[in-house]
């Protein structure tokens, strides 16, 4: 901060502009780190392609972005405020995405898909149970509003014939994303934001790597140019950058509506299938997307979701960023 007041660097610009409408700026933030992570089945398909297994891009989503982390943190001497819950948070994204990746194994995409998007009502009822955090009833509408879209772009057609027993253990993938956004939104908005990223990848390690070891593949290395372009994607922009906007959005915007603006990831790979794919495009998954972008409409306005007796995302004083 120069002498005058004026904030002399951006980041602490946007964070001034963001407090002025936190919830506005939480949703938009976590919007558009969603987008990158639509972008991942082009990046994975990539990776796939050049022989890297699903384990060895779990290890570079979460392990490859450490380095950077812990170097930054060293160079800043951010303070450790918020790094446990930040942990317990990524313990709870890493268990979810084993179970994502299982149910891609072994469920059609479609269903693996409609099961993921439930997470913004199990982002409710863990935020309910665990913080006793109260929702207004746009933000409940526009959870509500993302449940239809995922019904209406995925079909009903998806749900026959399917074994119950891999259908309910998929479900943990967005009971972890749920735990995930509601962890992030109970860390204050002046935590370091590197802070918490190395709580959220240090934490999903203690997940995936215990799979990777059970599962005794080989580690694996893309070997074209295309290749490592998309095994750099994973740990800079979806473990860095997109996380990033993830985490700070949802301390400023609330779990609840973190969950409806991360439901843009879906729209994004929608769009990746018509535009990249030829897949075809119907009244039900335009009317799904349109669903959507009115959902997160709706959620980004009004006040933060509250828990009793604590002020919402209240500094508790300042810290180097």
């Amino acid at each position: 901060m120069s002498m005058d007041g004026a904030p002399h660097t951006i980041g602490e610009a946007l964070r001034r502009r963001a407090m002025q409408a936190p919830a506005t700026a939480g949703v938009a933030l976590t919007a558009v780190g969603a987008i990158a992570f639509g972008l991942l089945p082009l990046v994975l398909g990539a990776l796939y392609d050049d022989g890297v297994s699903p384990e060895s891009a779990l290890l570079y989503r979460y392990v490859g972005s450490l380095p950077f982390l812990l170097v930054w943190l060293a160079l800043r001497r951010a303070p450790g405020r918020g790094f446990v819950l930040s942990l317990v948070a990524g313990v709870a994204i890493g268990t979810g995405t084993i179970f994502l990746f299982r149910g891609y194994a072994e469920l059609p995409a479609s269903l693996t898909v409609l099961i993921f998007y439930t997470y913004p009502a199990f982002t409710l009822l863990v935020g309910l149970v665990l913080f006793g955090i109260r929702l207004e009833l746009r933000t409940s509408l526009a959870i509500a509003m993302v449940l239809l879209a995922a019904g209406l772009i995925v079909g009903p057609g998806s749900l026959q014939g399917k074994v119950p027993m891999i259908v309910i253990i998929t479900f943990g993938a967005p009971l972890g994303y749920a735990f995930y956004l509601t962890c992030l939104s109970r860390v204050a908005v002046d935590v370091s934001v590197p802070v918490r990223l190395l709580g959220v990848n240090l934490g999903a390690c203690l997940a995936v790597v215990p799979l990777a070891l059970v599962e005794g593949g080989a580690f694996s290395l893309p070997h074209s140019t295309t290749g490592w372009l998309a095994a750099l994607y994973l740990p800079l922009v979806t473990g860095i950058g997109a996380t990033a906007l993830i985490v700070l959005g949802a301390s400023l915007a609330g779990g609840a509506r973190a969950a409806v603006a991360g439901a843009s990831e879906m729209v994004t790979a929608l769009a990746i299938g018509w535009l990249m794919f030829g897949e075809a495009a119907n009244w039900a998954t335009l009317a799904g997307a349109c669903l959507i972008f009115v959902a997160i409409l709706v959620s980004a306005t009004g006040r933060r979701d509250r828990v009793p007796g604590v002020s919402p995302a209240a500094p508790h004083g300042t810290s180097p960023r």
